[in-house]
């Protein structure tokens, strides 16, 4: 389960950039981890913080842990999520 939640961090890192338009600069990132994950990864959670640091590369971030998770896409019932990593890009 650590090895799915490292994972999971470096794939929403990698899901973030690929929503970001063509010859366009990232100025920087958010970085939102649910506290759970911290308890889930324990002294494996600098893994996690690394993981998105390898896709972000040289690019500034700033993260935080949250409790409670709440987003929600058009037809879902539930908008409460667990143990999640968002991440938020700054366009330049």
């Amino acid at each position: 389960e650590e090895k799915d939640q490292i994972e999971s961090t470096r794939q929403a890192a990698e899901m973030a950039f690929k929503l970001v338009p063509k010859r366009t600069q990232v100025a920087g990132a958010l970085i939102f981890d649910c506290s759970s994950r911290t308890m889930i990864l324990q002294e494996e959670f600098s893994k996690a913080i690394e993981s998105s640091q390898k896709v972000l590369g040289s690019i500034p971030f700033i993260g935080c842990e949250t409790y409670g998770d709440i987003a929600m896409d058009k037809g879902q019932l539930s908008g409460f999520h667990n143990a999640t990593t968002v991440i938020m890009l700054f366009l330049s």
